[in-house]
């Protein structure tokens, strides 16, 4: 459980350094966890709680030839499918700051699912086969 706001980002990285390899993640599927959970939580953070303190339930596992995790929180839903994909052609002094944490995370895992639920609250689950680049 992260409770705060982003100072729990080093916590977050450091459960997934420690808990991915026991699911069989090398180097690199630890390193896409970590960057697409980095990105997933500071979403959540920035535009859920709106920077006041907020809750997440991480969970992390091992399915079939991929791992998994899931973020659980409370707050305020968004449709992802009104999230323009970013213009990576466009010079970098034209693009607008941020902007590419949901682009990231779809980058890094096979599977990018939200689930919004005004009663048992919000799901994020993302999916990663062992091994993909």
């Amino acid at each position: 459980m992260l409770r705060g706001s982003l100072e729990q980002l080093a916590r977050l990285r450091a459960f997934i350094a420690a808990t991915a390899p026991q699911f069989g993640c090398g180097a690199e599927d630890v390193f896409a966890l970590e960057l697409a959970c980095d990105e997933a939580v500071t979403n959540i953070f920035n535009h859920v709680f709106d920077d006041q303190m907020g809750e997440v339930q991480v969970e992390l596992w091992r399915q079939d030839d991929a791992v998994c995790v899931t973020l659980d929180y409370y707050g305020r839903s968004f449709d992802p499918s009104q999230v323009a994909e970013p213009d990576l052609t466009a010079p970098l002094e034209q693009r607008p700051e941020g902007g590419l944490g949901l682009y990231f995370m779809r980058q890094l895992m096979q599977e990018v699912r939200f689930e919004f639920d005004a009663v048992k609250g919000n799901r994020l689950t993302m999916r990663r086969a062992l091994g993909e680049n």
